[in-house]
């Protein structure tokens, strides 16, 4: 990281701005092109699961190539100043790496929609109609790699 002095070191500081971030935003490679998505999202043991349709664009660039990056930023703020180029921004953010795969296992999904609706505030365990299950997809993103930063201002 270029400013050393803005990084977030401790897993458990890059795990509070998980925690605090409302979304998140995943960024694929779709043929050589890069493709963003912001996503409802859940946290677990270094791992973040989120939830979509069967089929659709996402879900065909992750067939082809898992290899994800994912952002997540828990505040910011726009400080004005004068002159114009004394603006800033006051963040914290989380930028990592890693691979997602397509959870198969009963449990385990019901594990990654519970930790999506545990992000928002419903502590769980759900019941889901098994209507809605049958055609939701859930992801695992296995984290392997992730740095935080935060602005000191």
């Amino acid at each position: 990281m270029r400013k050393a002095d803005k990084e977030v070191l401790l897993l458990s500081e890059q795990e509070d701005i998980i925690r605090r971030s409302p979304f998140m935003r995943l960024a694929m490679t779709d043929e050589g092109r890069p493709y963003l998505v912001p996503l409802s999202f859940g946290y677990r043991e270094r791992a973040i699961f989120f939830h979509s349709a069967r089929e659709g664009r996402k879900i065909d660039i992750l067939r082809n190539n898992p290899l994800v990056c994912f952002e997540m930023t828990a505040r910011a703020e726009i400080l004005p100043g004068k002159p114009a180029c004394r603006f800033s921004i006051s963040f914290e953010s989380v930028i990592g790496e890693g691979r997602a795969l397509f959870v198969t296992d009963p449990a385990e999904r019901l594990l990654g929609l519970n930790s999506i609706m545990a992000h928002y505030g419903e502590p769980g365990p759900c019941e889901y109609d098994e209507k809605s299950l049958a055609l939701t997809q859930v992801v695992k993103i296995v984290i392997e790699s992730m740095t935080g930063k935060k602005s000191r201002v």
